[in-house]
């Protein structure tokens, strides 16, 4: 979002319906495509959800394959009001002007994004570029290749790279500033760490933790909360970033140092990334526990299941701000305040799948993609989205689902989604 616009980037594929399987299943097979696609920009009017503009960004046969369940625009715009940065896949990054216009497109490589121990499938990329101050930052962790860069918005050359050994992984990177210093933190397995946003020097690295790494960074003043999971370890880590230098990995994961202020081997998240909520820490894991931490001490305050048995539940959202908002099964979705002690919400009923990533500064939107109904335990509903006629409860909403804002709902259930 940015000032009364909201902008997304989606892609078609004309002719038959591509082949998607959705459910839970651990299968993670991919799907090649051999018909060309359109990736398109579209900007919406924040307040009334009217489409501004649909412009086409790129078209072409997608160079790599994709999940079953994903597409090949997986990665979240970003902008700072002067351009609109994209990555669109195994076709690379791209840049607009605030109207949609091409303003440069920059090749990142193969691209080819799937699970180190299984490299003949292919999950397409996922990681979402930042903008910061004039330069375009980028992490592309793949299986060819990973390395961290940083671009000049203007132009799109390329003002450094740094190599990394890593795996690949699906994570976005966070800026953070420390003393006066601006550095990119990242998130993986082998090589966590951060590094200088001018020279792109790496300053410090930490190894450990789940072989699958999605969660982005969560940087909180001069705190940096970090999670992943898969293999044997799933930690949900803080680091205390004045004191992170070198190598600070401890000799066992769960352990601490003077940097690793606090972990918790065992209470990571697969997919989502944490939230601070003033002085607590906010995690779900994918067996539908809801985590919440004192986040200077780590200390657990309590931990909730969601809704139904663990072992069978799985997690497609994030944690946000102003409520705890939790999927659990398809068409199962759960909510909790935000406080030490707390009562879980009933599930709603066809509740939105919702991917957050990243929190948005310009208001609260839901995003869903069907009908859906939130209520509290025992109450009335509080907002309803009716997504393929693009309405909500009490006026026209946004298209595509951006369809209630945080005033539609009552104080006590106002959150943010997607």
């Amino acid at each position: 979002m940015w000032g009364a616009q909201v902008y997304l980037a989606t892609v078609d594929r004309p002719g038959p319906r591509p082949t998607v399987k959705l459910g839970v299943y651990g299968a993670g097979d991919s799907e090649k495509e051999k018909e060309p696609h359109q990736w398109r920009l579209l900007c919406f009017e924040r307040a009334t959800g009217k489409i501004l503009w649909n412009k086409p960004g790129h078209e072409a046969v997608p160079s790599q394959e994709r999940h079953l369940k994903a597409t090949h625009c997986n990665s979240t715009l970003a902008t700072d009001g002067q351009c609109i940065v994209a990555i669109f896949g195994s076709e690379g990054l791209f840049c607009f002007e605030m109207d949609g216009t091409p303003r440069w497109r920059v090749a990142l490589g193969k691209m080819d994004a799937g699970p180190w121990d299984a490299p003949q499938l292919q999950w397409s990329f996922a990681s979402s570029p930042l903008l910061h101050d004039g330069k375009v930052i980028v992490q592309c962790d793949v299986l060819s290749e990973q390395y961290l860069a940083v671009f000049d918005a203007r132009d799109g050359r390329e003002l450094w790279r740094t190599k990394r050994q890593e795996v690949a992984n699906w994570c976005t990177p966070a800026v953070a500033v420390v003393d006066g210093r601006t550095q990119i933190v990242v998130n993986g397995w082998k090589q966590i760490g951060g590094y200088d946003f001018a020279s792109g020097k790496q300053l410090w690295t930490l190894s450990g933790g789940g072989d699958i790494p999605v969660p982005a960074p969560l940087v909180v003043d001069d705190w940096v909360f970090l999670t992943s999971a898969h293999g044997t370890y799933r930690p949900l880590r803080a680091i205390r970033l004045g004191a992170a230098q070198g190598d600070i990995s401890p000799p066992a994961v769960g352990d601490t140092n003077a940097a690793v202020a606090w972990c918790h081997a065992k209470l990571g998240s697969y997919m989502q990334t944490p939230i601070v909520v003033g002085d607590l820490l906010w995690s779900c894991d994918w067996q539908g526990i809801l985590t919440c931490v004192d986040r200077a001490t780590g200390k657990s305050t309590t931990a909730n299941g969601c809704s139904g048995p663990a072992r069978r539940s799985r997690r497609r959202a994030s944690p946000r701000r102003d409520i705890s908002i939790s999927r659990t099964r398809p068409a199962k979705c759960s909510a909790c305040r935000p406080a030490r002690s707390f009562p879980s919400l009933r599930p709603t009923r066809s509740a939105p799948r919702a991917s957050p990533r990243r929190r948005s500064r310009m208001g609260r939107f839901i995003f869903g993609r069907r009908r859906s109904c939130w209520r509290w335990a025992g109450g009335e509903p509080c907002a309803v989205v009716d997504v393929p006629t693009a309405r909500c409860s009490d006026r026209p909403g946004m298209a595509l689902g951006l369809g209630v804002t945080q005033d539609d709902l009552p104080s006590a259930l106002r959150f943010q989604c997607g």
